[in-house]
Order: C-alpha cells, then structure tokens, then sequence
C-alpha cells in the first residue's frame, strides 16, 4: 500500500493544524471527493473537528 505512509503524513498534518478549529464553511470542489451525503455539508458548518482517521485509503474526521 504505497498510499499508507502519505495518508499518515496527511492526518498528522491535519491533526496540528486543524484539530479543535471550527468549521466557518465547507466548499466542496468536486463531487467526486464526497463519499456520503450524510452528515450534510451544512450540517458540518460550524461544528469543532475533534480528530482525524483513515478510512480505508481515504482521510475522515470526527466533528462535535
């Protein structure tokens, strides 16, 4: 799985910088990045991330 050590870069970066910030807005760019419709982008607008994991060879996060 060569994708493995970029995603461990990628959510440590993202845990540094983004952990415990609030979400002001969410711009989906392309479509295709969305793997679920729910929670809903506007249900995630203004929520606190809380963490980040991978999700097979993808990167998730956990709001509150």
């Amino acid at each position: 799985m060569p994708e493995l050590p970029d995603l461990t870069i990628y959510l440590e970066s993202l845990d540094r910088h983004v952990r415990g910030e609030r979400l002001e807005r969410l711009r989906i760019v392309s479509p295709f990045l969305l793997r679920t419709i729910s929670p809903s982008p506007e249900d995630v607008e203004g929520r606190v991330v809380t963490g980040f994991r991978r999700a097979g060879k993808h990167t998730a996060y956990s709001s509150s």
